[in-house]
């Protein structure tokens, strides 16, 4: 049951496309990818916490990105074998790994979305609306503190998706780029040898 539960594959594969010619993550992604959402998260939910707007329209783009990232698997899938015929073996390795690390990408950015999917559900059921006492005058209040946390992790969520959708924008520019140099090669010796022809 686990193992079909297993996302660790996902999250690996995703990070190693962040990581140098070294085999680590170099400082700078380290900074950009991790320690910036984490700050923006905390500040951000320190002066504006969720509320029941804010819920309505992250759970509809959610759902509708998600939809939009599995399309965009399929054909990711369906554009690996369409240009291996035309390539060397050199170039063909290169295009599989942009594929691959683009792949990774976007499934991580689906489970970062249910991720922030569920944040939101379990936010809706798990305020507590109720204070603490401690001491003679000091008051806690457990809603609010319930409240700033969970809106700190759905913003994170949030930030690491838009980054991630980022990176999966430059990834497809990239292919499809290639993809396009390619047919326009294939077009320009084609127009060569019907000129060689005539």
């Amino acid at each position: 049951m686990y193992s079909r539960l297993n996302f660790s594959s996902i999250i690996e594969g995703h990070h190693n496309t962040l990581k140098g010619a070294k085999g680590k993550i170099p400082l700078g992604e380290k900074i950009e990818f991790f320690a910036i959402p984490i700050i923006i998260s905390l500040v951000t939910a320190f002066f504006k916490h969720i509320n029941d707007e804010i819920t309505n329209i992250l759970t509809i783009c959610l759902s509708v990105l998600i939809g939009l990232l599995l399309n965009l698997l399929v054909l990711i899938l369906s554009n690996v074998q369409s240009k291996d015929k035309v390539l060397d073996l050199t170039n063909r390795r290169n295009r599989l790994d942009l594929i691959e690390e683009t792949f990774y990408n976007i499934s991580f950015t689906i489970l970062l979305s249910i991720m922030a999917l569920i944040a939101i559900l379990l936010m809706n059921m798990c305020l507590f609306d109720f204070k603490i006492r401690i001491g003679l005058f000091e008051v806690i209040n457990l809603k609010l503190i319930t409240l700033f946390i969970f809106s700190a992790v759905i913003y994170f969520l949030n930030i690491k998706i838009f980054i991630n959708l980022f990176m999966v924008l430059k990834r497809m520019n990239k292919v499809f780029k290639e993809d396009l140099g390619l047919e326009k090669k294939v077009i320009e010796e084609l127009e060569q040898k019907r000129m060689d022809n005539i």
